[in-house]
This record gives C-alpha cells, sequence and structure tokens, in this order.
C-alpha cells in the first residue's frame, strides 16, 4: 500500500516514459483529501489488470505538481470536493497541460457531472465506488487509447498515400 499524505510519492522518482498507448500498464494518480476515501479507492482499483498506481495525494497542488512533472500518469482519478482548489478547476488546469490525460471524478456530489463531461473527463463516478463501476472505467478508457491509436494510424497510412500518389 503506497503510503498517503501531503505529498505521497515524489514524482520526480517515477521512471516510466510516456503516455499509455495500449499494451502496458496504465499509470494512475489518485488525488482525494480524506485519507479513508482514497485508501478504499486505492483497494477497489488494486486488482484492476493492467493499471499501476504511481501515487496518491490528500493534498491536491502537490499531486497537481506530480502529474504536471512526469509524462508517466495516463488517469487522474479526482475528487470534486477538496481544499485549496475545486477539483474541476484542477481538472482543467491538468488537460490544459496535458490533453492526452484521462481524469476520472470520484465525488459524493452528482450535480457537478455535467461540468466534468464539459471539460471532456474520461468518466465520473459517484461514492461509494464500486469495483465493477471502476473496471468499466478502465475499459472504456483503454477502448478509447485503442481507438485513438487507430485512427493516428489510419491518418498515417493516409498520408503515406497522398505522398506516394504525388511521388511516383
Amino acid at each position: 500500500m503506497l503510503p498517503h499524505g501531503d505529498g505521497i510519492r515524489d514524482a520526480a522518482n517515477i521512471s516510466y516514459q510516456g503516455a499509455y498507448r495500449g499494451g502496458s500498464d496504465m499509470k494512475a494518480i489518485l488525488i482525494d483529501d480524506e485519507p479513508l476515501a482514497l485508501d478504499y479507492l486505492e483497494h477497489q482499483l488494486r486488482d484492476t489488470q493492467d493499471l499501476q498506481i504511481v501515487g496518491k495525494y490528500t493534498d491536491p497542488l502537490i499531486g497537481k505538481r506530480a502529474v504536471e512533472q512526469t509524462d508517466a500518469v495516463d488517469v487522474v482519478f479526482l475528487d470534486i470536493h477538496i481544499p485549496e482548489i475545486n477539483g474541476l478547476e484542477l481538472a482543467e488546469q491538468l488537460l490544459e497541460r496535458r490533453p492526452e490525460l484521462h481524469v476520472v471524478f470520484v465525488t459524493a456530489y452528482d450535480e457537478y457531472a455535467i461540468q466534468a463531461f464539459e471539460l471532456n473527463a474520461s468518466d465520473y463516478v459517484l461514492k461509494p465506488v464500486r469495483k465493477e463501476r471502476l473496471h468499466k472505467t478502465i475499459e472504456r478508457i483503454r477502448s478509447r487509447v485503442d481507438l485513438d491509436a487507430a485512427s493516428a494510424s489510419n491518418l498515417k497510412e493516409q498520408q503515406i498515400w497522398k505522398l506516394n500518389m504525388f511521388h511516383p
């Protein structure tokens, strides 16, 4: 179990490279100001295949720094009601710097769902979190990543075809 508190894990020591492209473990950071909720979320995610929790934070600003200091984080599980900064604002700031990042809101409040999806949240999960629901979330993210990769590959093939058409 990862320690929890203000800083939990120094993101500078995370040695993974690049964003999740399928076929390897997704790297996740958890941010929630309630240590019990954080531990529960970690417990629920623990058995998720191909997901590695690389940090968890009760201080949202330290969690933000951890995400910003590495490209290794693929998904952030984020509470909305956290001190110092609203979770929606934090997500917006993270996505401005890392548009490929997947943000999953994990909250007890359903009234922020529309705002969350306007930010392109990958999912919105209500507490108490069920393991089955989290597995659906992870599968949804994997499907998007696979679809994005297929689209990028298809686009590259089209570009090569066009180049070959004009340069015999």
